[in-house]
């Protein structure tokens, strides 16, 4: 398949994703039962060693020495926001350890090389864990800048060859207040530390069933 890059955990899982536990007492401090999402949905931790979520770390390192592709692994962000520790300072500082331990873990205890780390995955949708917090409000894209450049000062004193990318948003134009201004209020915080901007484009019609020239004729509308 000539597979270079595989991507992990997943889009949305990636927010209430703990890489190492095996159980919610075994997920860094502050993090609960239930993490509450939209519409008063709530969903449990995943728990990426021997617990919920099925395809492992181990499973993905395996994958990545099988096809000799490199990773671009989905840290969560969300920690940093919906985690119990009352202090903001203190939420976003065992985020931010907590992904650098996860850079340590791939790349210098298991030497894979891993390229690409992202933080977060689409913060500016609602559906997202940590996008409104009971008691918080709303996910501040600014706010989510000055975190960023927190997260990527950790992970790179782990490894400094990493490339640390930010989540933007593709669209250009939103009703949404959080989706109108992410650009603008994100980019200046990372400007000098980012290496990259995540943009995910949606070609079609959301749960359209397409034929196979629908669908390779549909990524001509890519957002410019």
């Amino acid at each position: 398949m000539g597979l270079s890059v595989i991507r992990y955990p997943g889009g949305n899982a990636s927010n209430d994703f703990f890489w190492d536990a095996a159980s919610v007492a075994e997920c860094p401090p502050g993090v609960p039962d239930t993490i509450w999402k939209n519409n008063g949905r709530f969903t449990p931790p995943k728990l990426g060693y021997q617990g919920n979520f099925k395809f492992s770390p181990m499973h993905l390192y395996e994958l990545i020495l099988a096809t000799g592709a490199t990773g671009s692994v989905c840290v969560n962000y969300s920690y940093a926001l919906y985690g119990q520790e009352e202090e903001e300072e203190a939420r976003v500082r065992l985020a931010a350890e907590y992904a650098a331990a996860w850079v340590r873990n791939a790349n210098i205890e298991n030497k894979l090389d891993i390229r690409f780390w992202e933080i977060g995955n689409e913060n500016w949708g609602p559906w997202q864990a940590g996008y409104e917090v009971p008691g918080r409000g709303t996910i501040s894209p600014k706010k989510y800048g000055e975190h960023c450049r927190i997260f990527i000062e950790a992970m790179k004193d782990v490894d400094p060859s990493i490339k640390v990318g930010v989540v933007g948003y593709q669209k250009p134009r939103s009703n949404n207040p959080v989706q109108k201004h992410w650009n603008e209020q994100v980019f200046p915080e990372v400007a000098d530390l980012a290496d990259y901007i995540i943009l995910h484009d949606y070609f079609t019609d959301f749960k359209a069933v397409l034929s196979p020239e629908e669908m390779f004729a549909s990524v001509d509308t890519a957002y410019s």
